[in-house]
Formats: C-alpha cells, sequence, structure tokens
C-alpha cells in the first residue's frame, strides 16, 4: 500500500511541472475565468529508469503500479532528473512503443495526439513505451480541423481498477 501511495505522489509531482498558485476567486461576483498559459514553459527534462534500462518519463503511465517494487528521483545535473522504477520479482514489463502500437492496430494515422488515461502525452512517441500487457482499450476519434485536416485523438486505457470498472458500468442512453 504505501508503495502504491509513493508511486501515485511521485507520478503526480512528476507531471504537475507548472508552478500554479490560485488565490482566493469569488465565484458568485467574478464571471471572468482565470487563463494559466503552459503554452511555451519547457518541462524539466526527466528520464525513466526501469530496471535498469532508460526511457522516456512518460513510460511510467504504461505500467502497471501493483507490479512496481519501489520509485525514486535522482538528481542527474541542475537540468536533469531520473525516475528510477524497479518491478516486482517475476514481472517483465512487455513493452512496445506507442508509434509500434498504433501501427499494429492498423489506423493508418497521420496527425494525432496520444492520451494514457487521458493524459496527454507530451514526448516523443516513438520512445515513449507501454506494457502490452497493460493495455485494456485503445479508442480512436476524429477531429475536424479548419485547414480540413483530420486530427485523432488516440486514447489508451491501462487495466487499472478505476477503468475496468468504469468499462463494467452499463451506460444506458
Amino acid at each position: 500500500m504505501k508503495i502504491k501511495y509513493l508511486f501515485t505522489l511521485l507520478v503526480s509531482f512528476n507531471f504537475c511541472t507548472a508552478q500554479i498558485t490560485i488565490d482566493y476567486i469569488d465565484f458568485q461576483k467574478d464571471s471572468i475565468p482565470k487563463v494559466i498559459n503552459n503554452i511555451n514553459k519547457k518541462p524539466l527534462p526527466e528520464t525513466l529508469e526501469l530496471n535498469g534500462k532508460l526511457l522516456e518519463a512518460n513510460t511510467i503511465c504504461g505500467l502497471d503500479p501493483d507490479r512496481i517494487e519501489s520509485v525514486s528521483r535522482k538528481a542527474m545535473s541542475s537540468a536533469e532528473e531520473r525516475i528510477i522504477v524497479k518491478t516486482k520479482t517475476g514481472y517483465t514489463p512487455k513493452l512496445i512503443s506507442l508509434i509500434d502500437l498504433l501501427k499494429e492496430t492498423n489506423l493508418n494515422l497521420k496527425h494525432f495526439i496520444i492520451f494514457i488515461d487521458r493524459k496527454p502525452i507530451e514526448s516523443k512517441f516513438d520512445k515513449t513505451y507501454v506494457d502490452k500487457e497493460y493495455i485494456l482499450q485503445i479508442k480512436a476519434e476524429n477531429i475536424q480541423s479548419d485547414s480540413n485536416q483530420d486530427l485523432v485523438l488516440v486514447n489508451i486505457f491501462t487495466k487499472s481498477k478505476k477503468n475496468i470498472a468504469k468499462a463494467k458500468e452499463l451506460r444506458i442512453k
């Protein structure tokens, strides 16, 4: 349980690199939305070391947290941190890059954005990996743009307890 908590804590701190100060807002009187612009902000370059193998930090989103033994951070330099992940004995994730995963699905996409569990992946898709056996569903949806180019949102849902529970829900429209 402690490892799950530590894993969740490290992942949330890892991807919340923007420093946001929220002042008290009286929502009853203030009708103007507060805009937080992180468009040109460059994140701290981070890598993930999974059982000694260097990968993109977003790879952590595609790993089963129940099969991770430990997660720690190590400062490599003032401009780089490394997340060290060790899996439990007997667990060897079957890693596949996001690009290779999309090729296997035969979607033939040109312009796309990839999400893992509704979190946008901001790193290189050919260097970001997921555990192939931890994938529950891949969902692709078209979005029409003004320039008449199809943009596809690719959502990869993992076999997390939350996603499995949501998949079992019966939805009636």
